[in-house]
């Protein structure tokens, strides 16, 4: 039988969060951001030079849709995000709970 699992050692999910956070190398959002954004500004010039409004319809929607997507995936790793955070904190020496916030004296 394998022992209980210290509660306050980082899970791999929130390992993998920290080194992807402290990758300074790591050019992910900028990659994301243009995939949306270069299409964005071309429609929106085309919509322009033509005079169409199916062209800035359509950059609305994929700015809508990406940052949409973004929100979602930023909701489900909060809880990992903030988890690593916390137990960082903790080992630290920032307060019992890791909130850096001091538990009063009774």
């Amino acid at each position: 039988m394998s022992p209980a699992p210290n509660p306050d050692e980082l899970t791999a999910a929130e390992r993998h969060m920290l080194s992807r956070i402290l990758n300074e190398e790591s050019s992910g959002t900028l990659m994301f951001e243009l995939a949306y954004l270069v299409p964005v500004l071309v429609l929106v010039l085309l919509g322009l030079w033509h005079s169409s409004n199916a062209a800035f319809v359509s950059a609305f929607a994929i700015v809508v849709t990406f940052r949409v997507w973004l929100m979602r995936h930023d909701r489900a790793s909060a809880p990992v995000l903030r988890s690593a955070v916390r137990k960082v904190c903790v080992q630290a020496g920032w307060g019992e709970d890791g909130t850096g916030i001091a538990k009063p004296d009774r």
